[in-house]
């Protein structure tokens, strides 16, 4: 039987815990007022909603492939009172927040690991969660041997930027400095997104440069959307006939997280389209590495993105994958050896990023 996600006790509280998240979210409420004031752009103040983008997706479960269950700690971490993550990782590390219930196959009481993820689900901002995304994140966290935090930000339309992101990013800040309750030294950590969590780990890294905190280590993107702004591309017409991500779903999209029509949306803020950041943040950015599929309608945007870092001569692995889709992370375990490939290149580089 599939492992399933346990929900762990609340901590208590002590002097290392890091600030409450009423604290965190009124400090991140000042910092954005500042960055208004200093002329960092934020988006228009229209208030326009799509009335149905919210139902363009739907939540899924994944069942974990044969062999991969039952071995994982899956604890529902409640250090937040608005912010939930969900903490997977192959051994039961020392200091670890978890659940021995779901761990049943586990080794427990291995030394703290050296690196930390922190990961953000994609969904197109107004859909799926951590849960959804195990298919793949119980395969890395077994091959990488090290916890990763899996955060589930709010979702748009009823959350829209700069929520999501603020969120995601006081969720990375939150992990820094209690990386010993997720059973990790922090020796290096990577931040890691597929599709709209593509979008949120480039944004959390840039607002990370610009806040002046520990940017990560190394950034890993799939198939990311990181241009927000409207724009008709080779790769957007193939939303025209493409099944899995339709030009209807990615205009809606981008509507319930922007909170403008997509058509008449552009913004220069580069923590909502990181496509947009400056040669400033650019250049204090870490390693990238981008894996792409050749058949997905955001193609474009991780080519874009690759030029303007190799234009300034930053540190860039990039993969674009001919015969794959969008999402294609989440079909593991199909009879594709491209699948297969893809997922094993993905390992193959976070494992070299996050040496153990």
């Amino acid at each position: 039987a599939a492992a399933t996600a346990a929900t762990a006790q609340p901590a208590t509280a002590s002097p290392n815990s890091g600030p409450s998240v009423e604290d965190s979210l009124l400090e991140l409420q000042r910092e954005r007022e500042q960055r208004e004031g200093d002329g960092v752009p934020m988006r228009s103040s229209s208030t326009r909603r799509s009335s149905d983008a919210s139902s363009v997706c739907s939540r899924r479960s994944t069942l974990p492939p044969p062999g991969e269950s039952n071995t994982w700690i899956m604890s529902q971490m409640e250090e937040f009172s608005r912010i939930k993550a969900r903490l997977l990782s192959f051994h039961a590390h020392k200091g670890q927040v978890q659940d021995a219930s779901a761990n049943r196959g586990s080794v427990s009481g291995k030394p703290m690991a050296k690196c930390l993820v922190v990961h953000f689900h994609g969904g197109g901002f107004v859909a799926q969660s951590s849960q959804s995304h195990e298919m793949y994140l119980r395969y890395w966290a077994k091959a990488l041997q090290c916890p990763i935090l899996s955060v589930d930000y709010s979702l748009s339309p009823e959350a829209s930027y700069p929520t999501p992101m603020e969120e995601c990013f006081y969720a990375y800040r939150w992990a820094l400095h209690n990386a010993d309750r997720l059973g990790s030294a922090c020796d290096r950590v990577c931040v890691a997104g597929d599709s709209a969590g593509g979008n949120l780990a480039m944004a959390v890294t840039l607002r990370a440069i610009h806040e002046g905190i520990r940017v990560p280590d190394s950034v890993f993107l799939c198939y990311p959307a990181l241009n927000l702004n409207y724009s008709v591309s080779p790769s957007r017409l193939l939303g025209v006939i493409d099944p899995l991500l339709p030009q209807g779903v990615l205009q809606n999209c981008l509507t319930a997280y922007t909170g403008i029509e997509a058509k008449q949306f552009y913004t220069t803020d580069p923590f909502l389209s990181p496509l947009s950041a400056t040669e400033h943040l650019i250049r204090k950015l870490p390693q990238v590495h981008i894996v792409a599929a050749a058949l997905d309608p955001l193609l474009d945007d991780s080519v874009e993105f690759a030029k303007l870092l190799k234009k300034h001569n930053k540190e860039l692995r990039f993969k674009i994958f001919e015969n794959l889709p969008h999402g294609f992370l989440s079909l593991r375990g199909q009879n594709s050896k491209e699948i297969s490939l893809a997922n094993d290149l993905c390992v193959q580089w976070l494992k070299e990023a996050l040496p153990q």
